[in-house]
């Protein structure tokens, strides 16, 4: 038997055995309904609205620029 033939089924095992793994660890996951799900992240987007950095962010930035700069 060539040795790519070799390489080529020792590769298919890899793979069948890593989608073996995945699939087993998907079986064991905690299903939910998409409406609860949704339901759940926008009450936590309400509670730590006041926290989140996007809408309300720091009033120093140290990436923002000092001055403007003006082209006479």
């Amino acid at each position: 038997m060539p040795a790519y033939t070799n390489a080529r089924e020792a590769e298919a095992l890899r793979r069948a055995k890593m989608e073996l793994q995945s699939l087993q660890t998907q079986s064991c996951m905690k299903r939910q309904k998409t409406s609860e799900t949704l339901k759940d992240l926008v009450s936590y987007c309400n509670n730590n609205l006041k926290n989140d950095r996007l809408v309300y962010p720091d009033k120093v930035n140290p990436f923002k620029t000092k001055k403007m700069c003006t082209i006479f």
